[in-house]
């Protein structure tokens, strides 16, 4: 979804998130490396591997 707002085009999702929160992670550069290697989404695609590592569930 796309609306206006002061000014500035805002985009919105109509899936729910997971609460996000920036950090600093040191990590190998050949793991780094793998993850953009197939384009956008990278960032998810470390989200998502690294919440089955946690054994979290993706929805």
């Amino acid at each position: 979804m796309i609306r206006r707002q002061a000014e500035h085009l805002v985009l919105t999702s109509t899936r729910p998130e997971h609460e996000k929160e920036s950090c600093k992670l040191h990590i190998d550069l050949d793991v780094l490396a793998y993850f953009p290697e197939d384009g956008l989404g990278w960032q998810e695609r470390i989200s998502a591997a690294l919440r089955r590592a946690a054994g979290k569930s993706n929805g």
